[in-house]
Parts: structure tokens; sequence; C-alpha cells
């Protein structure tokens, strides 16, 4: 009988799709158009319909309980993307089944559909690269759009979701879509430098984590070395967890009651992450805060955690579950206040926007009343009498020795990693029978990925091989090992304490690196008229030390009226200003071996940058907004101005010699540049598409004057350069 339904299924499934007005969908101007409220539906065609239907109606008949992951196998198809205008684009890309449980398949209008996983190969949506089409059943529907907007709102990190239409076998379905949390694209939307991201591996029943975007270290060991301290450190807590055997119930936050031990140095994530929990528990989403579902972003610079949203099983928006006092403790309660006072200050017409744009219409009058219902949950968790005591300690080793013991269970070795020498010690059964080994980047990714196999044997990996050392707290390992050494306006933090001369009444900063790993991160606070001044007379450094690329770092702080000099930078930065904002008086870089300025996920004005001597870019701009009121750059080996990846730039007064490219404008980039005098360049101005997730540049501008060129302007089919008010 399931054979013959299988059959007659296959043999009634049919898809059709549009051949008329297709287009890859690259070009500048899609921002015109391309928002998810312009999109009609999407059409999905598989290459080989019969084997995509088949393997689903297997899955769907099969008994076990949770999807099997034999039936997730990717299978080859097209997306079309259909507007409403009738532009249509047509992308190639891999789907599987997606989903732990069986509610991701199920029968509509006597058809077979299912939840799936989808990776674009040749192009991307709004961005993005993966993404996937849940049932709206499977994630509560409007309530995980509610969650996720909301979250993204406040600042935290959520996956875009939304509803929308999916054609598939000639029938519109209602899905959901949520963009994939594992990707560099998702990061670096919501202003975060591209990073290690885990979890708990689940794939062979015992709790380590994993680094899901293993990719991202390329050939870079300082990038590995940052990802072997995070999965070290997030270890620990899965180890805890498995010694309680406490997978199936919610923790005390993603954390389980430790985050005291695992945010050191800087406050600020401390309190967000208190805050996070608290609103997640508000939002009856702590499903999300069970033993496998959390997700966590390192970042590099201040090697700490920051929590990503995935799977909370809300109903906020209905009849919402108790709260679960049994999960609270006192960090939770005392951030009660400051997350009340947080939610009352939403702008909410921006947040109905927001939630519009995801096609899901909420009245204003039900918006303000589900905030006040959050905010209530908030005040009755600050009401909590005796909450637990947050830990101050964790002594992890007795936990280790266990899970050794249950590991000499398994056919399971594992794999620890010495940073000095860069080696890796695997280890069957105990400690004593052990060999050491070197691997390449490509089996490095596996290691990081817990799928490592060795002579027929599968290889954990616990991480830092001083986790066995009892003398050194594994928790307190940095790579970066910065230091606080200014704490008032702002923060400093730097390799070395000696090397930095701060006058606080002339607001004068003088650095002075003399260590070739000598660096130095301004943090999370307002530079209100300092002039900072750099007096490198180092012979060697390295390009980039623990993945900082700027031998200076601006992190987080808002700029006034400050002056900037540097000469002989060797570091790949000579500045990098990072989630900045405010207006820079005046910059001076002389003599930089690579890129004099870098500034990323900013919003900055300079009045006035005058750069000789750069051995790359003379300033690169990437994902923010930015105002150049005067400039001189001249010896720029590669470009004057690089504008890249979704950023904006307004310039005028432009002088730039002696260089590859005068203005580059590149992966959907837009520039308006006035009075421009750019001399002896390969290309004046130029606007292209360089990376696959992003469309092509735009250049709009007025009054240029360019000579000894090669060729004026340079452009691609998906990019323009245009001339105003000629």
């Amino acid at each position: 009988n399931v054979k013959l339904v299988l059959f007659l299924f296959i043999l009634f499934t049919h898809q059709s799709y549009s051949k008329d007005n297709k287009t890859q969908c690259r070009v500048y101007n899609l921002h015109d158009y391309a928002k998810i409220s312009d999109i009609e539906f999407f059409q999905i065609r598989f290459n080989k319909t019969k084997k995509w239907t088949k393997n689903l109606f297997k899955a769907y008949v099969n008994t076990t309980y949770n999807l099997a992951p034999q039936f997730k196998k990717r299978y080859n198809s097209k997306i079309f993307i259909h507007y409403k205008n009738g532009i249509i684009c047509e992308l190639k890309a891999k789907i599987r089944l997606n989903g732990d449980l069986r509610d991701h398949i199920n029968i509509i209008n006597g058809k077979i559909y299912s939840s799936m996983n989808i990776k674009l190969l040749d192009g991307h949506f709004n961005g993005i690269r993966e993404f996937k089409l849940f049932l709206p059943e499977t994630k509560k529907q409007n309530n995980e759009i509610f969650v996720s907007t909301f979250l993204r709102e406040m600042g935290y990190l959520s996956p875009k979701t939304f509803n929308t239409k999916v054609r598939i076998f000639d029938e519109n379905i209602d899905y959901l879509y949520q963009e994939s949390p594992h990707r560099k694209e998702f990061l670096e939307k919501l202003n975060r430098k591209e990073g290690p991201i885990l979890s708990l591996d689940e794939s062979v029943g015992i709790g380590l984590a994993k680094i899901r975007n293993y990719e991202w270290i390329k050939e870079d060991n300082q990038k590995f070395i940052h990802s072997v301290n995070a999965l070290t450190r997030l270890n620990l807590h899965f180890i805890n967890i498995g010694d309680q055997n406490r997978w199936e119930e919610s923790l005390v936050g993603t954390l389980d009651n430790y985050e005291n031990i695992f945010f050191q140095k800087y406050d600020d994530f401390k309190t967000n992450y208190d805050l996070y929990n608290n609103l997640i528990i508000s939002l009856g989403s702590e499903a999300h805060m069970t033993g496998g579902d959390p997700r966590f972003y390192y970042d590099t610079i201040t090697e700490n955690f920051e929590p990503i949203y995935n799977d909370g099983d809300s109903e906020i928006l209905g009849i919402t579950k108790k709260i679960n006092y049994k999960i609270i403790n006192k960090n939770i309660v005392k951030s009660s206040d400051l997350l009340r006072k947080k939610i009352k200050n939403i702008d909410i017409d921006k947040l109905k926007k927001e939630l519009e744009k995801n096609n899901f219409n909420f009245s204003k009058k039900n918006l303000e009343n589900t905030l006040i219902k959050i905010s209530n949950r908030s005040n009755n968790i600050a009401k909590i009498q005796n909450p637990i005591e947050p830990a101050n300690d964790l002594n992890y080793f007795p936990k280790i020795e266990k899970f050794l013991l249950t590991l000499n269970k398994t056919n399971f070795g594992y794999i620890t990693y010495n940073i000095d020498k860069d080696t890796f010690l695997f280890c069957d059964k105990s400690r004593q029978d052990c060999f050491e080994k070197k691997l390449d980047f490509i089996k490095k990714q596996k290691v990081l990925r817990q799928n490592y196999l060795f002579n027929d044997k599968n290889y954990l990996f616990l991480g830092d091989n001083n986790i066995f050392n009892k003398k050194k707290n594994i928790l307190d390992n940095s790579y970066t090992n910065l230091s606080k050494v200014f704490d008032k306006e702002f923060k400093i933090f730097s390799t070395y304490l000696n090397e930095l001369k701060v006058d606080a009444k002339k607001k004068i900063i003088i650095f002075e690196p003399k260590k070739e790993d000598s660096r130095i991160v301004f943090y999370n606070g307002k530079i209100d008229e300092w002039k900072i001044f750099v007096k490198d007379r180092r012979e060697i450094t390295p390009r980039t030390y623990a993945n900082l690329t700027g031998c200076v770092t601006f992190y987080k702080i808002n700029f006034a009226y400050t002056k900037f000099k540097y000469e002989k930078s060797l570091c790949e930065d000579a500045f990098n200003f990072i989630q900045s904002n405010g207006i820079i008086s005046y910059i001076f870089v002389s003599d930089a071996k690579y890129d004099a300025l870098d500034f990323d996920f900013s919003n900055i004005k300079i009045k006035n940058v005058e750069i000789t001597n750069s051995g790359n870019d003379c300033i690169d701009f990437s994902y923010g907004s930015y105002v150049i009121e005067k400039s001189d750059l001249n010896n720029c080996l590669d470009k004057g101005i690089s504008l890249g990846e979704g950023s904006f730039l307004e310039a005028r007064n432009l002088k730039i010699k002696n260089a590859e490219m005068g203005v580059a404008s590149k992966d959907s980039s837009s520039s308006k540049l006035q009075n421009l005098d750019i001399n002896n360049v390969t290309n004046c101005l130029a606007a292209y598409n360089k990376k696959k997730e992003f469309n092509g540049g735009k250049i709009e501008y007025s009054s240029l004057f360019c000579k000894y060129y090669k060729k004026k302007l340079l452009t691609d089919k998906y990019s323009e350069i245009i001339e105003i008010n000629k």
C-alpha cells in the first residue's frame, strides 16, 4: 500500500515555472524594489523531482521519532524569486529536508511538503546565501516573527524571520522564512565581525561544543587559535551540564548560572547577557535555553560570548506559559529594572514597521499591549524572593575526569591542542596511550566540527591541552593578552602597560609600541576632543596579531572632534574603526605598509584626512555610512578610497594622486562624490561586483578632474557610474 501511494504521489506530482523576465538580479538598482514586502512568492524547481518526492515520502512514513540523517541529503534545484513588479530572480541552489522532528513534514491539499534548508550557489537573496523555509506550525508562526524581530530591535543576535508564499508543485503554500544564523552574512548584517559560532554537537550523543562555521578559519592559524579558546571554554559548560544530566531541561540562562566566570574584563557583555536571559524568560522563550538549543557568537576582540537566539517556542502573542522561577538567578533579577526601561524606550512605530516588513501586520494597540505584557513579566521576575546565587567557581577537573570515564566506554578517543607547538595530541582510552600529530587546515576544520576520523576511530576535540592543567584556570585563557590600562569616559586595553602615556588634563594619548606583538584597543565610550599620536619605531611586527588587524583599534567608540596621527605602521591597518560613530576632525597617516585606515560597521564623518604612502588602500570603508569633507591621499598602492559591503559614502573635495584606482564602489555600495581631483591612476572611478552575497556598486559624481589615467570609468554589468549636474 505504501509503495502504491508513493507511486501515485510521484506520478501526479509535476512542476512548472515561468521562463519570462528572468535575471540573476545582482544589478545595483535591485535595491529599489528588493524588499521583502515586494516579493510575491518564492518558487522551487527540483532538478530531479521524483527523487526529491520519493525521499520525502520515505521520511514521512519512517517510524523513527526524529528525522533520520539519511533523509537529509541535498538535491540540486533552482529558486525563482517572483517580485510584484514582474521581475523574477533565478538562482541555483542545493536543498535538503530540514528539522529534527516529524512535524517538519506534512500533507497539505493532498500533497507532501516539508521544512527545507536552502543553500544558494550562484548569488544571494537580500545578502543571504543560506536560509530555511519552515512549515509555519513548527515555529509558532507569528510568535516567532515577533520574538526574532523584537530581539533584533533590542540589539541582540537573532535571525531575520518573515512570512512568505512558496510555490512548489504548482501550489502556493504558506512558509516561514528564516536566515541561517551560522554564516558570516548573518553576523555582518548585525554589525559583528566574522568570528566563531558555536553550539552543542548532538550528532554523537556526547556533549561537546563544535564550531558551526568552521570554514571561517580559512588558512589563518590566529583564527584557529581563537576558535580553540572559544571551544575549550564552552566544552567546560557542556561537560558540566552532562555531569548533571540536564540536557532536556531549561538551564539557568544559556550558560547555566556560570556567567560570572565566563564574562571577564568587559562588563557590558555581562550586563547584556543578563538582560538577554531576562528578556528570553519574559518572552516565554526559555525552550531556547535547554542544553542543545543555544548558539553562541565569540567576539575575538573582547574574547567574550554573545548568545544567538534559536528556537524559543514562544507563545507571547496568545496565552503565555507561566514563568519558570526555578531557572532565575540573582543576576537575572537585578537586570529587570534596566530591561523595563529599555522596553519603555523602544520606538514602537519603528518596531511596527519592521514587523510589517516581515509580512506580519500587527496593530499598534496590540503591539503596545504585548510590550506591556513582556514588561510585566519582567517585573514579576524582579519580585522573586531568594533567587539562585550565581556560581563564582567551576571546579571542572572532576567533571572532566568523569567525562573521560564515560568516553572510555565508547569507541571515541579525544584530542587536545598545543598552541605553542601547533600540534595535536590524540589519546585513546587513557592519557598514557597517546601520539602527537601536526594537521593541515582542512583537518583542523574537521577537528573544530567534531568530525575527525583517524585509523577508523572517531576522535572528539576537548580543546587547549591546558584543560588538564590544575595550576591554570583555562577559563582565564586570553589569546590577545590585552589588559585594561585606562578606565574613565572610555576604556583602553593594551598588550603592554609601559607603552602608553595618557594625559587626561590635556587630552593627549601617546602610544609608542616597541614589542612585535604590541597592540592597543580603545573600547566602549566617548573620545571627546582628544589627540591620539602613535610613534611606531618597530622594524618588525606581524601583519595581524590575534586576529586584530589594526595596530590601534577603536571598538564601540563615539568620537567628538578627535584628532589622530600615525607614522610608519606595519600592521594590516594603522587605525581600525569598528562599530564606532561620530566626528573626526583630522587624521594623518604616513608610511603604512598596508591599509592606512579601515572602517567597519561604523557611521563616521571625517572633516580632513591626509595620507602619504600606503602599501594597499589608503582608506577602506565597509558596512556603514561615511562622510569625508576633505582629503589629500598620495601614493596609495591599490585604491585611494575603497567602498564595499553595502556601505554609503558622501565625499567632497577629494584629492587623490598615484593610485591603482581613485575611488572604487563595489558590492552593494553607493557613493556620492563632488569636486574630485584625481591624478596618475589606472582607473579614476570604478564600480563593480566582487562577492556573490552582494549586488553591484554605484557612483554618482560631479566636477571630476582626472588626468594621466588608462581608463576613466570602469564598470561591470551589475554596476553603474552616473555623472550628475552635467
